[in-house]
């Protein structure tokens, strides 16, 4: 596999692995964050139970080359729900951003694992 899409791949799973275990765990910082975005600690956990399938699936893709393309494009929606749940709570694009970049590294990943 490339190193175009093992160096993406390796950070989102680094990202996902730390975010989603905050929220599975219910720490203060992310029972914050739910409460600011008006979601319930229960779906913050579901969320954060989805990063962390999304962190194995992109790991799991660099062996296995089709799991990379339908992770990646899970992240993709998954990141979509999260910038349009900053835009509900009416962020400003900083705090939306980091969910946008993540979403624009799942799609480099979902592009450039279907194009090889």
């Amino acid at each position: 596999m490339h190193m175009t899409i093992v160096v993406p791949s390796v950070l989102l799973t680094l990202l996902f692995g730390f975010t989603g275990t905050t929220k599975v765990f219910n720490t203060t910082t992310a029972r914050n964050n739910a409460a600011h975005l008006g979601i319930s600690a229960g779906l913050s956990r579901m969320i954060g139970a989805a990063e962390i399938a999304a962190a194995v699936g992109l790991m799991a893709g660099l062996v296995f080359h089709p799991l990379a393309a339908v992770t990646a494009a899970a992240v993709c929606v998954l990141m979509a729900g999260g910038v349009s749940y900053h835009a509900k709570a009416k962020d400003n694009m900083h705090a939306m951003l980091p969910a946008a970049i993540t979403g624009i590294a799942a799609a480099t990943v979902l592009a450039l694992s279907i194009t090889q």
